[in-house]
């Protein structure tokens, strides 16, 4: 993703310190090409633990690629915006090429050794392509809204914070546009997203503390 700035805070390496420690309770984290998925909702913090979980699988000798589900929308960011606002109905899991992210868990899982994939410009609304080498990776996340119902996942992890929650945060990260509009659309990704929490091996809480299901 181009244009969207990640600031990681201190509570995010703790948190997935401790995700990482629950991960290797729960799966064998040293298989070959494991995959963790990581959802919830709009601003409730995916990206940001993404990241940080690179950043400290790195620190155990795990090297990890990030599949970003924003950069496999159908629309750049202001064109899909517009079309919601053409239809609302619109708004849901066929925004997003879902089928080409699963492929691309699938080539992870399989050995390819690398990608084509798309990567969002959020300034000049417009995608890129980009090559994401697997080689040397052993471990891919996967984060986005919807990613919980994807395949081929070994833990997934889910974020338990609503869009209500999320507001500060979406408001902070200037991304977006901020209106009653918005708010009815994340109201009714709401509705889709809250399904998947039963699905999570890990689930973590709106204070950086996990608990279980």
């Amino acid at each position: 993703m181009i244009g969207d700035q990640t600031d990681i805070k201190k509570e995010y390496l703790i948190l997935a310190k401790e995700v990482w420690d629950q991960i290797e309770k729960k799966i064998d984290a040293k298989a070959a090409q494991l995959v963790i998925a990581i959802g919830g909702e709009s601003g409730s913090g995916k990206t940001i633990l993404a990241s940080a979980l690179k950043i400290t699988g790195e620190e155990r000798n795990k090297n990890a690629a990030v599949l970003h589900q924003d950069d496999y929308f159908k629309l750049p960011p202001e064109t899909n915006h517009n079309a919601r606002l053409q239809d609302i109905n619109a708004v849901g899991k066929n925004e997003v090429h879902l089928d080409l992210m699963q492929e691309h868990t699938a080539s992870f899982k399989n050995g390819v050794s690398s990608i084509i994939k798309p990567l969002v410009d959020y300034k000049k609304n417009s995608f890129i392509e980009e090559s994401i080498n697997f080689e040397e990776v052993e471990i891919l996340i996967l984060e986005g809204t919807y990613v919980l119902g994807l395949h081929q996942i070994n833990c997934k992890i889910f974020i338990d914070r609503n869009f209500l929650q999320t507001k500060k945060n979406r408001m902070a990260r200037n991304r977006d546009h901020q209106d009653e509009f918005v708010e009815k659309v994340l109201s009714i990704e709401h509705e889709i997203i809250k399904k998947y929490k039963g699905e999570a091996d890990i689930i973590v809480d709106d204070q950086y503390k996990i608990y279980h299901p």
